[in-house]
């Protein structure tokens, strides 16, 4: 009997800082808050009109292929082992450009909409006996990588569309001033749906984003960082930032190599299409539920300062210390 699977991941990022130059950093105690990131599957019966059960595969916004990975996995549809060679298959005749490797492997974040993706009684069989049948695992891990890279067509036909150059084109040139490619397009979009917190302020996110590339600053995107570091904190340490990875993008100006997450439409057309706003750092109060945007350091750094003061006042930091030792302190 199939089932319905929803794979739910939710990552509340409680305070953002965002990029500051190397003497501000080492001249100011860096305190970043962060609610801890995680998982939760919930599996529920969802009965076809022909009779059996659809399972649906619920790509949440905001996850990342190791979440995707480790759900499949629990509900018994197929492995990482199975799935990852498939969707290297599938993406040389889904995705229409070379994706680079990192670590030594491709990266398939950002490379599929999150989403619902329904599949009809019995095309899925579910995996027995622990990692089940490898040969079942292949099937169903070929069934779901076509699914999952071919719902990104339109976005790549959008993207090659995109004008280029110096915004004589148009509205859409004028804001890909970066001259970004579509995979470097698709790596902003991911990073500004995970700062967007709550789904809000997507075009001003990206417009701070924009003018730092511009200038040679680095982006300063804590969950880029948090991406290399596998998980989330409250508190990123002056350790965290010293991190030696690509996707250390206080140390190094650029994008990272490759997206950090599945995004929304709304996060893809923020990255073509920023605001005018001229702000050049932001912070998010968990508290208000507010992201707070400055135009100088000075400003910015008060507002953080207030972030973090409210966020202690109302959780306290020792009950955070107690409920999570190895992640809640500070530097």
């Amino acid at each position: 009997m199939n089932r319905v699977f929803l794979l739910q991941i939710r990552s509340w990022v409680l305070v953002s800082m965002t990029a500051i130059l190397a003497a501000a950093v080492a001249a100011f105690p860096l305190i970043i808050l962060r609610e801890p990131g995680g998982a939760r599957a919930e599996v529920l019966a969802d009965p076809s009109p022909a009779g059996g059960y659809t399972t649906v595969v619920h790509v949440q916004t905001g996850s990342r292929m190791r979440d995707l990975v480790e759900e499949l996995e629990r509900s018994h549809l197929t492995t990482g082992r199975a799935l990852l060679p498939a969707l290297e298959r599938t993406a040389h005749s889904a995705v229409p450009f070379t994706l680079p490797r990192a670590g030594g492997a491709a990266r398939y974040e950002g490379l599929f909409r999150p989403g619902r993706y329904r599949f009809e009684p019995g095309a899925l069989r579910p995996l027995t006996g622990g990692q089940g049948d490898p040969r079942q695992a292949a099937l169903n891990a070929s069934l779901i990588a076509r699914r999952l890279l071919e719902s990104a067509a339109d976005r790549y036909a959008y993207l090659a569309g995109l004008p280029r150059g110096d915004g004589s084109e148009g509205e859409a040139a004028g804001a890909t001033a970066q001259d970004l490619g579509p995979y470097q397009v698709i790596i902003l979009a991911s990073i500004v749906e995970k700062e967007a917190v709550g789904g809000r302020g997507y075009e001003d996110v990206s417009a701070v984003f924009h003018r730092r590339l511009a200038g040679g600053t680095p982006l300063g995107s804590c969950p880029t960082l948090e991406y290399a570091l596998g998980y989330h904190r409250p508190f990123l340490t002056q350790e965290d930032l010293s991190l030696d990875s690509p996707y250390n993008v206080y140390a190094q100006p650029g994008l990272p190599p490759t997206p950090i997450c599945f995004f929304s439409d709304q996060a893809l057309g923020a990255a073509v299409r920023p605001s005018s706003t001229s702000a050049f750092f932001f912070v998010f109060d968990w508290t208000s539920g507010r992201l707070l945007f400055s135009e100088t350091y000075g400003e910015h750094l008060a507002k953080a300062d207030q972030a973090r003061r409210n966020y202690a006042r109302l959780y306290g930091r020792e009950a955070l210390r107690a409920r999570h030792p190895d992640k809640y302190y500070e530097p």
